[in-house]
């Protein structure tokens, strides 16, 4: 009996610990955290159309907490695209040229805290746009 207890104790810890650390790393600013894009639609009803395939967005984009920079990975070439980043906050505004080609790719960033609004344009005329907080 005296077994059983000492296992769930330790089980329960382990649990506690899995549930917590993430929690911790996350407020600390130690780990990196992806960034959700969202492809922006032409203004049509596409979504109710059964023949439309959506593809994948080529893009990935994580936020380094730890060198204040967007690192991208691009898994198509999209040649040539412009990042803009708005802070919503602040009214400050930046905008890059970014060559996809390599596949990965770092854009430094001011770092300023606040709201972020992020705008990718490609040659083709896709749009991308993201959404990310900066503490």
């Amino acid at each position: 009996m005296k077994i059983c207890k000492y296992l769930f104790t330790i089980l329960l810890s382990l649990i506690m610990l899995g549930i917590l650390c993430p929690a911790v790393l996350y407020s600390s600013g130690i780990s990196d955290s992806v960034i959700p894009i969202e492809e922006e639609n032409g203004g049509g009803d596409e979504g109710d159309d059964p023949n439309v395939v959506f593809a994948p967005i080529p893009i990935r984009c994580e936020l380094s907490s730890s060198n204040l920079e967007l690192r991208f990975t691009f898994y198509s070439d999209l040649g040539e695209i412009t990042v803009s980043l708005y802070n919503t906050s602040t009214g400050f505004f930046e905008s890059q040229v970014v060559n996809t080609q390599l596949g990965l790719v770092n854009v430094p960033i001011s770092g300023e805290a606040g709201n972020y609004i992020m705008l990718i344009s490609t040659a083709a005329g896709c749009r991308y746009t993201a959404y990310f907080d900066i503490l």
